[in-house]
């Protein structure tokens, strides 16, 4: 097994002759209408994904491509797994474990092989989870524990 992540930032390009290095270019995000009604965003990160989204449907709105609708659909909406109690914040530096499960770590404690270690971090029980949930499991242990199956 091994284990690799590349993160790709998408900057948008600054006027010709603002002088900033792409270091200082902003991570905000950009939106742009063509004179077709195509709307297309560029930029931001992927912790803004909520706000980019607003943003283009406020785009789409302005510009006639769709009908106007009332904002902030999935603002009080929580993650899977994110319902947990607020004390149980554990650090990103934690090693992994259930807890990167959040209110689903129960569910995934109750299930067959839950104390059987496949690696360090890695149970029977949570490979079990993931199929179960019908997840990829390749992406799903690469985002909870940092496991790629090469």
């Amino acid at each position: 097994m091994r284990n690799c992540w590349a993160g790709l930032r998408p900057l948008v390009k600054p006027p010709a002759g603002d002088g900033r290095t792409t270091k200082r270019i902003s991570r905000e995000h950009a939106i742009e209408i063509s004179p077709h009604g195509l709307v297309t965003v560029t930029g931001g990160k992927w912790t803004t994904y909520r706000a980019m989204a607003e943003d283009v449907l406020a785009a789409c709105f302005r510009s006639g491509g769709l009908p106007e609708r009332a904002g902030g659909v999935t603002r009080s909406l929580r993650l899977v797994g994110g319902d947990g109690p607020a004390e149980t914040h554990w650090p990103i530096s934690a090693p992994p474990g259930l807890h990167v499960y959040g209110s689903e770590a129960a569910a995934v404690a109750s299930l067959p092989r839950a104390d059987s270690e496949i690696l360090p971090g890695l149970t029977e029980a949570m490979v079990r989870f993931a199929v179960r949930m019908r997840r990829n499991v390749d992406k799903k242990l690469n985002f909870r524990i940092s496991v790629y199956i090469v």
